[in-house]
């Protein structure tokens, strides 16, 4: 009798614990303020002197030399689309944003520039959020949404989205306050991402 209790008690707090993790991972994150920009935002369609729809070889001419490698994810192949992700290995594809330097990386999709995002890594030295926002726009114009944001952590961050009518960018600070990356991509892409994601792949 008394076995059973125990079995039937530690079922409970196992569905318990589960009903818990599965509450704080759907609780949407909690915006503190928020400035939406009354004008739309003129897009940028290039990046560093590249368009979106560049080839890899380019790239490569306007940078230099790429560490490149297939993205072979189960649920991205499944788009029917052939990506590829390219780390500059050379100093005149280095990026220096506010005075620090920048990991970036560029996505190709059918062999066509269609995505470019940087981060500090996550360093101790990265530049303030304000600082490297104070250089972003004067490259990408003002933001059509900039707020803060607080996770169930209780942690807060600070973002800004840029919204075009086929690109599309956003930045984000880290819970220091100092900036953590940036990215801009076509819609196209992201969309056809979101699509993948979405897409149920083959269970084991």
């Amino acid at each position: 009798m008394a076995r059973n209790w125990l079995k039937t008690l530690l079922q409970l707090t196992t569905v318990l614990v589960f009903a818990s993790l599965l509450h704080a991972a759907l609780r949407p994150v909690e915006v503190l303020e928020e400035k939406v920009s009354a004008s739309p935002w003129t897009e940028r369609t290039s990046f560093r002197g590249l368009n979106f729809g560049a080839t890899q070889q380019e790239v490569v001419q306007r940078l230099g030399k790429l560490r490149c490698e297939n993205l072979t994810y189960a649920w991205l192949t499944k788009s029917g689309h052939a990506f590829v992700k390219c780390t500059p290995t050379e100093p005149s594809g280095a990026l220096v944003l506010a005075g620090g330097a920048m990991n970036s990386e560029y996505t190709f999709m059918d062999s066509k520039l269609v995505s470019v995002g940087f981060d500090t890594g996550g360093r101790l030295d990265a530049p303030s959020y304000d600082t490297a926002m104070g250089a972003i726009t004067e490259r990408w114009g003002e933001p059509s949404r900039q707020y803060k944001e607080r996770d169930d952590m209780g942690k807060i961050r600070i973002r800004a989205e840029w919204v075009g009518a086929s690109v599309r960018a956003e930045a984000s600070s880290d819970d220091r306050g100092a900036f953590l990356f940036a990215l801009i991509e076509t819609k196209e892409y992201q969309k056809t991402i979101d699509q993948a994601r979405q897409t149920p792949t083959t269970p084991f």
